[in-house]
């Protein structure tokens, strides 16, 4: 295992910066995923680890090596790409080969590494298969094998699973994690997928614009984000702007229609803020009195186990609420949204 550190890498494209300076360590067994809408550099990050693309200033150091100006083949790096970049021609056994041929290992070596890493994808008994003729899972597979048969110091992932269905790409998200776990390999995936995200990753870096907006635990950064951009990128927020005065321990936002609710914060906020509430974190009544927010239900979608409620609150916020299971609310029906203050998160409205 072995670690990653950006020092300060920046990337400039003629006038154009895509990537603002960045500091970012990756420690040894980590998985770490870039996460981010398009144009937000996060591609760009790992083709510059990868050696793909050369920083415009800053330096990348792998375990105690610094690497910028390396070459790519003596970086020891495995990537896997999403459209898998597989040798059609070739078969799954000689495609998962190729990176051992041309380090010119021995004939008993190559046969003894790419029988394990075929077991350790579940592809054994496949090694003689053209890879037009395995499934969309089955050529990931081929893919990381490939990746992995040389036994990099890390592991890079560019989009890798989107081109698979939602059904398939769960499944392989599973077996990707449990893989990384035994091997221990440092990885860097990118994905523009939050549920992706969240479900592999042990730490995420959020990117905006060529920068770094928070990095943290996939926990942190979706019950505590840093700011506005955060809390709508990584799941669904509820967030009501008002103003909010007192210390961080102990702070109170007073909303549009005069109400008062305490909350807590990263650090101290004064002055205009948001309260952020989860989804999940709403509860929905029927009954009008009691603390909370007052309001009417606009729609409701069923999604199998829990059902999405849209709600238009009487100050003119609106509120969007997860129940599990079917509710016997009908639109039209007034109702009253409230939660635990715990719940009840403060971010300041600049730079949102």
């Amino acid at each position: 295992m072995t670690s990653i550190e950006l020092q300060g890498v920046t990337k400039k494209y003629g006038d154009l910066q895509v990537v603002q300076p960045t500091h970012l360590r990756v420690e040894p067994g980590e998985l770490v995923t870039l996460l981010g809408p398009s144009g937000s550099g996060k591609s760009t990050i790992l083709s510059i680890i990868a050696g793909l693309v050369s920083p415009s200033s800053g330096r990348i150091v792998i375990g105690e090596q610094d690497v910028t100006y390396m070459p790519p083949a003596q970086r020891n790096i495995g990537m896997v790409f999403q459209n898998y970049a597989l040798f059609p021609h070739m078969t799954v056994y000689d495609n998962v080969r190729f990176p051992l041929a041309i380090r010119k290992l021995s004939r008993s070596e190559i046969e003894a590494k790419v029988k394990r890493a075929l077991e350790m994808v579940r592809l054994e008994g496949l090694g003689d298969r053209k890879t037009h003729q395995l499934s969309g899972g089955q050529q990931q597979r081929v893919a990381l094998a490939r990746a992995l048969v040389f036994e990099p110091r890390i592991l890079l992932l560019d989009e890798p699973l989107g081109a698979l269905d939602k059904k398939l790409r769960e499944e392989v998200q599973i077996e990707l994690r449990q893989l990384q776990r035994e091997l221990g390999v440092t990885t860097i995936l990118v994905t523009h997928d939050q549920e992706e995200a969240l479900t592999l990753s042990t730490r995420l870096v959020v990117l905006d614009a060529g920068e770094i907006q928070q990095a943290d635990t996939p926990q942190q950064a979706y019950r505590y984000p840093v700011n506005r951009f955060v809390a709508e990128f990584i799941g669904t927020a509820n967030l009501w702007p008002g103003e909010v005065h007192g210390a961080r321990e102990e702070s109170f936002i007073t909303l549009v229609n005069g109400q008062k609710f305490s909350g807590r914060s990263a650090e101290q906020v004064n002055g205009s803020a948001y309260l952020m509430l989860r989804p999940e974190d709403l509860e929905v009544q029927p009954e009008p009195e009691g603390d909370g927010l007052l309001g009417t239900v606009k729609d409701m979608v069923y999604l199998g186990q829990n059902t999405r409620m849209h709600i238009q609150l009487d100050s003119g916020l609106t509120a969007v609420a997860v129940m599990s299971g079917v509710r016997s609310f009908t639109t039209g029906q007034a109702v009253r949204v409230s939660w635990l203050p715990e719940h009840a998160w403060l971010l300041p409205a600049e730079g949102t």
